[in-house]
């Protein structure tokens, strides 16, 4: 069996606790605030930076991963002597430079170590999405593994999961939205005042406008009617769940009731979610149809 490390970056939202029991690599990803320069996870962790943020009057902005510091972590696991591949999970790359820079680390370390890249395998995923959308694979591709299941299928699974996923956000306070441009003004302060949720949808790195819905109890019968038209039959299913104190449970209760199967996995959103769409916003991931076959 081929003996895998995973590497991934702060804003798949993993915990600690659970890259530290999956082995795990996790990157810091940088977070300006005020022009100072902080790494996610290191300095702060989720819920210091919900009380950061809530002091700001301009919001933070993210910064990539930059290949010198993908070359430092390749090198040191190319060269521990524990694994025979090294698989690196990105956030999009429309949505970071992150991919870009691990790729450009890959080719300078392949020239610097040409002898040991023959033997060690490092393979780069575009993940082409955010937050746990690629967290959870990363932790089932681990546990496919310990089962036996050769890399090449899981391999396989990773990439129909990115190419198949479907993120479905909804930000009940509009304010981050407004500041952090994603979108303008007017539509802010009108959704303010006629509690219209607008409901963004991300496939492969692209935020669009899916829907709007006039109430919180109008997101969770919009967000269930999109269930049942998109999601593939048995797709697991990942909540990103912040502040909002009811749309969690709400929203479980209601596929409950229409799948009949429990959540996969519910995280916080981290920094780079929150500096999109506040810290109160919800997101439901599941597979629809792979969209590159």
């Amino acid at each position: 069996m081929e003996n895998v490390k995973f590497i991934t970056d702060s804003s798949s939202d993993l915990s600690a606790e659970l890259a530290k029991k999956l082995d795990i690599e996790i990157v810091p990803m940088g977070i300006v605030i005020n022009g100072e320069a902080h790494l996610e996870g290191v300095d702060f962790t989720t819920e210091e930076f919900y009380k950061i943020l809530a002091k700001q009057k301009k919001i933070p902005t993210t910064s990539a991963i930059n290949p010198q510091k993908w070359y430092e972590i390749i090198e040191k696991n190319l060269l521990c002597g524990k694994y025979n591949r090294l698989s690196i999970v990105t956030v999009g790359r429309a949505l970071s430079a992150s991919n870009h820079a691990a790729e450009q680390a890959r080719e300078q370390i392949m020239q610097a170590y040409p002898t040991q890249c023959e033997k060690i395998k490092i393979d780069i995923y575009d993940s082409g999405s955010a937050s746990i959308g690629y967290g959870y694979p990363i932790t089932q591709g681990i546990e496919m593994l310990k089962k036996g299941i050769s890399y090449g299928e899981v391999s396989e699974y990773l990439m129909d999961w990115f190419h198949s996923l479907e993120v479905y956000f909804v930000a009940f306070s509009l304010d981050i939205p407004r500041k952090s441009g994603r979108i303008n003004a007017a539509t802010a302060y009108i959704g303010e005042k006629l509690s219209i949720r607008p409901i963004m949808r991300n496939m492969d790195g692209v935020f669009t406008v899916y829907g709007k819905a006039r109430g919180d109890s109008q997101v969770v019968k919009k967000l269930r009617e999109t269930v049942k038209e998109r999601m593939r039959s048995g797709s697991p299913y990942i909540f990103l769940n912040g502040t909002h104190p009811t749309i969690g449970q709400t929203m479980q209760q209601a596929m409950l009731d229409l799948v009949r199967y429990p959540v996969s996995l519910v995280v916080k959103p981290g920094p780079a979610m929150v500096i999109n769409g506040g810290e109160d916003m919800f997101c439901l991931g599941f597979l629809g149809k792979n969209r590159r076959k």
